[in-house]
């Protein structure tokens, strides 16, 4: 049985690495900026390293690649539930006991929201090996949302983006579960308009 509601039970932990060494360092958000640092609020930080319209003949300007991989949490209040390997939730149609219990997260995905607009884009990839970020084109972050987004049926701009190859997470798995190195890179031409550009990210998935 599938329980598709309880989209509030995880939690994401984004770590970003930064320098030659790979130094890991959470943080709040993917921030897109013009050094290659982190702090927890690099939301905050990126207002300071600013990704700029490029001047004299250069096309473009390209922030430094974020490397960030992905950790899930189970969220404090659901805690209590957790029993081993498994989580056992209430169910009001779950007959006498009034459980459900759950083994594994099931076609985790990310849920990216970024408008490329005003002469900016973004484009991404997943790579298992770590090195130092560069702020040249990306021969990793690859994929343009742009186009993704112009293929989609609404002007909601998010897209989804599956976290694992097998298409599940087991529960027990869960606390050492990290996703590969998820690259983003984003792009500022010419007449764009500064921003402050910070990519939306959730998570989607089942329990099972």
């Amino acid at each position: 049985m599938i329980n598709i509601y309880v989209t509030e039970l995880l939690d994401i932990v984004l770590i970003k690495y930064t320098g030659l060494a790979g130094r890991a360092t959470e943080v709040n958000s993917i921030s897109f900026k013009s050094v290659d640092s982190a702090t927890y609020l690099d939301s905050i930080d990126a207002m300071n390293y600013p990704i700029r319209a490029p001047y004299g003949q250069r096309p473009v300007n390209y922030s430094y690649e974020n490397w960030i991989k992905i950790k899930l949490e189970i969220d404090r209040k659901y805690s209590k539930y957790l029993h081993g390997t498994s989580i056992q939730l209430p169910c009001d149609q779950c007959g006498d006991s009034n459980l459900q219990v759950y083994t594994k997260i099931v076609n985790p995905r990310l849920l990216l929201q970024f408008q490329c607009f005003n002469g900016f884009e973004v484009k991404f990839g997943f790579t298992p090996t770590f090195r130092a970020p560069i702020r040249s084109v990306s021969d990793i972050a690859t994929t343009n949302i742009r186009m993704i987004q112009s293929n989609l049926v609404d002007d909601s701009n998010a897209i989804e983006i599956p976290l694992t190859s097998s298409g599940e997470i087991m529960l027990g798995d869960l606390e050492s579960f990290e996703s590969e190195f998820f690259v983003t890179q984003l792009s500022a031409f010419k007449g764009c308009e500064f921003e402050n550009k910070t990519m939306c990210l959730s998570l989607l998935y089942e329990l099972a």
